[in-house]
């Protein structure tokens, strides 16, 4: 009788490991497109499918995120989607400097202001271009860094306008 109890036992105990190991293999699957909040007053609504990677706190004023995508139309492999308020703007951990030689710094209408759209090719032998976008809503700076393989069919400038319509189509601003 012990041994049917036993076998019982532990028959209960492998079956309860085995399904949380399946639902922990669909936790680090890709995650369908949703909501990321920014700020308070703007989210991140892409269309594509992703995963996101980390997510943290900035200076206490802002959200940061890196995420992944397994495809995207641009090519885009990850990026990452911070805020923080204008006074920590010179204390913000940029992943790209200014300071670089082949920068290319291209300006679009958002709101009833403009963005930033800088691009520098990185190690210029490579072609993997560094891209940064940033844009003020509601007092907040919103930033979104990345590094993408350049394409030789398509030209910087459409380039950057195409990174920009993905950004701000991706944006909902509340």
């Amino acid at each position: 009788m012990n041994l049917k109890i036993l076998l019982l036992t532990l028959f209960f105990l492998l079956s309860c490991t085995s399904s949380s190991k399946i639902e922990e293999k669909k936790e680090s699957n890709l995650i369908s497109p949703k909501i990321l909040r920014v700020t308070y007053d703007v989210t991140w609504e892409p269309k594509d499918f992703f995963s996101i990677k980390t997510s943290g706190n900035i200076h206490g004023s802002g959200n940061t995120y890196l995420i992944e995508y397994l495809e995207n139309p641009l090519g885009i492999k990850w990026l990452r989607i911070s805020s923080t308020n204008q006074e920590n703007k010179h204390d913000f951990p940029y992943l790209m400097r200014d300071n670089t030689e082949s920068l290319k710094v291209f300006y679009f209408p958002w709101q009833k202001n403009r963005i930033s759209l800088l691009i520098n090719q990185k190690n210029p032998p490579n072609d993997i271009l560094q891209c940064r976008w940033e844009g003020v809503y509601k007092g907040y700076l919103i930033i979104i860094e990345s590094e993408l393989q350049k394409s030789e069919h398509i030209s910087q400038v459409n380039f950057a306008e195409s990174i920009h319509n993905y950004i701000t189509s991706s944006l909902s601003l509340y």
